[in-house]
């Protein structure tokens, strides 16, 4: 939380995947971020194979557990995992009326 000069702790985040003969995403998992911004259970014991995917981020409730207004209810990053031996991190860097994110 760029906001407040600390980890963004409880934010909910769910997991999708993009079935390629649908066109649809299906869910995978859901957690909360920790202390350190880490979820461990957002794979909910799941593979990351190689395809789209999208994590949708529930950060109007963690505003509004601090009294503060927002304008970005939810955040929502798509990306691709374009090869399943490398790890991924994907931070997200949010305030009230931002948010930026990166590999």
């Amino acid at each position: 939380d760029l906001g407040n000069g600390r980890p963004a702790e409880g934010v909910r985040a769910e997991l999708f995947k993009l079935n390629e003969i649908t066109k649809a995403f299906e869910y995978i998992g859901q957690d909360l971020t920790n202390q350190d911004w880490r979820m461990h259970n957002l794979l909910n014991g799941n593979l990351l194979n190689v395809g789209q995917y999208k994590i949708l981020f529930h950060t109007e409730d963690y505003f509004n557990k601090r009294s503060l207004e927002n304008f970005y209810p939810d955040i929502e990053i798509k990306f691709k995992i374009l090869n399943s031996s490398q790890k991924y991190h994907i931070p997200l860097l949010l305030n009230q009326y931002g948010y930026s994110t990166y590999r």
